[in-house]
């Protein structure tokens, strides 16, 4: 079987102004893989995977999926593609719900070689509709870029303060979480000036993490005003609201 090389990297993303992601990663070779997560009829998981930073002359992408390690041994993954030059996303439908995946990205360069990108860990969401007890939840703050760590910056705003971003592309909320007994599912939301984006879905493994998502912003970037992010889990009629953090946008 032909080798597929791709990245499915599997954060939460939001495409446009009210698609949101979750903790992006960037790759050894400066691509950012953006995912997005959303619960089907069919109790399915459909993720939509985004990427920036790819050689803007790739002939090709494909996208390596596995639930069995982030090795990518032969015989063990499922590959999406060919996917045409100047892609930057794919959706992949159908996955397990509440199950943990590796995804990565891969390219073709001009010269016709083969650039593999990171394996990255993704837990799909949707499985279950039990809340998180116990667990803590810290809101770090919030910012227009992260560290090379995907942590937050030394900069990083508390909720309630005032971030100078005007014109970024992307905000990003970073939290942190202890106690967590069991893999969970979560409902992310943001909501700008009071208009709500669209729900994502996701799922956070038990213990410790610290996960940061993000609010990818239009044409021309983000506008002054007042953005807020909320994390929740539990059924959709009984909801525990575990992250509730608001952030002021000026220029």
């Amino acid at each position: 079987m032909r080798r597929a090389l791709l990245i499915f990297v599997l954060t939460c993303l939001v495409s446009g102004f009210g698609l949101s992601l979750h903790s992006t990663r960037v790759s050894a070779d400066g691509i950012d893989l953006l995912p997005f997560q959303v619960c089907a009829r069919d109790g399915k998981v459909n993720v939509l995977i985004s990427w920036q930073g790819t050689d803007p002359g790739a002939r090709e992408f494909w996208v390596d999926l596995t639930k069995v390690s982030a090795s990518f041994d032969p015989d063990t993954y499922v590959s999406a593609g060919p996917i045409k030059a100047g892609s930057s996303s794919y959706l992949w439908s159908g996955l397990e719900p509440h199950t943990e995946h590796w995804i990565r990205l891969n390219q073709q360069l001009p010269s016709g070689e083969w650039a593999y990108g990171s394996p990255l860990r993704l837990v799909t969401a949707c499985g279950t509709a039990t809340p998180a007890p116990g667990a803590t939840f810290t809101v770090v703050g919030f910012a227009d870029h992260h560290t090379a760590a995907f942590g937050p910056p030394p900069d990083v705003v508390p909720a309630g303060g005032t971030v100078n971003a005007c014109g970024s592309s992307l905000l990003y909320v970073f939290f942190s979480y202890s106690g967590l007994t069991e893999l969970t599912d979560f409902i992310g939301q943001w909501t700008m000036n009071g208009a709500t984006r669209p729900e994502f879905a996701w799922g956070l493994a038990a213990g410790d993490g610290r996960p940061l998502f993000s609010l990818r912003a239009p044409a021309g970037g983000l506008t002054p005003g007042t953005y807020a992010f909320k994390f929740s889990s539990g059924p959709a009629t009984g909801r525990q609201t575990n992250v509730d953090a608001s952030i002021t946008i000026a220029c």
